[in-house]
């Protein structure tokens, strides 16, 4: 396999694509048995992203599962992506854009710690939620416009939040993790992205708790 092999892959035509949704239900049947399970994702997805795909990348290539684009490997070293009219960050800032978003995603939720734990002004009920999901909705647009693998971005974006739910056990009654979510979901990230943000959250809103609040 040469590179211009590997960089049109798509795991969905792998003949163990299954794997992948095996592996979503595992994960997911983790995380409602024990909501932290799977909080190290919140610091780094790559071996989440390791886990989930091994088993349909190419022979030749197998570090493509777990690592980021613009690592030191023949096809990531200068890999490109595009999803829908968008294009992913340059390859060779991939690496610390992640870094930055761990830390930023980290110093967020740390953020939301001390405003739920203020002995003054707790922040809570829907106020609280308010925040989580302002929160979700821009960690997972940021997530999605740096689109850090070659492939399994979104799964990878919707692993995060369903690991900062677990933080605050607040599992959410609708969201996904192998499938992309319906509708115009791709429209609310691109709003989001273009600075209207309101739709993506009353989306996620929505998943979290069954219904948009009055």
């Amino acid at each position: 396999m040469n590179h211009d092999d590997c960089i049109s892959w798509d795991y969905g035509t792998h003949p163990q694509v299954h794997t992948v949704a095996e592996n979503c239900k595992q994960f997911l049947e983790e995380l409602r048995a024990d909501p932290s399970s799977k909080s190290a994702a919140l610091q780094d997805t790559r071996p989440f992203h390791r886990a989930m795909f091994a088993a349909v990348v190419p022979l030749a290539c197998s570090y493509i599962a777990g690592n980021y684009r613009g690592e030191d490997f023949e096809c990531l070293r200068n890999c490109d992506v595009t999803f829908g009219p968008h294009r992913g960050i340059m390859p060779i800032g991939v690496v610390v854009a992640m870094e930055l978003f761990h830390g930023d995603l980290a110093e967020s939720l740390q953020e939301l710690d001390a405003a739920a734990q203020n002995t003054a002004t707790p922040l809570a009920g829907s106020a609280f939620l308010v925040r989580l999901v302002q929160l979700l909705a821009a960690a997972l647009t940021r997530f999605l416009t740096i689109h850090p693998y070659m492939n399994g971005n979104g799964h990878m974006g919707r692993l995060v939040v369903w690991c900062a739910l677990g933080r605050y056990n607040r599992l959410p009654v609708t969201w996904w993790l192998n499938k992309r979510p319906p509708g115009d979901y791709g429209t609310l990230l691109s709003q989001h992205r273009d600075g209207n943000r309101k739709p993506l959250e009353a989306f996620l809103l929505k998943c979290i708790i069954g219904k948009i609040a009055a």
